[in-house]
C-alpha cells in the first residue's frame, strides 16, 4: 500500500487476546490510529468450550 492510499485509512480493525502479540498488534493499531485520525475497532472471541478444528468443521 503506498503512503497516498495509506492517508485514506478510515477505520482500523484490530483483534485483540491476551497474548503477547496480541497485545502487540493493538499498540502498532493504536499508533496508526492516532498518526492517521482514523477510528480504531477492537474485537475480540471468547470461547466458550475449547474444540478442535475437526469439531469446529463439523
Amino acid at each position: 500500500m503506498d503512503s497516498e492510499n495509506i492517508k485514506n485509512i478510515k477505520k482500523i480493525l484490530v483483534g485483540v487476546d491476551d497474548s503477547e502479540d496480541a497485545q502487540l498488534a493493538f499498540r502498532v493499531a493504536m499508533r496508526r490510529a492516532i498518526e492517521l485520525d482514523a477510528t480504531l475497532v477492537i474485537t475480540s472471541i471468547l470461547e466458550k468450550d475449547e474444540m478442535n478444528i475437526y469439531q469446529a468443521m463439523s
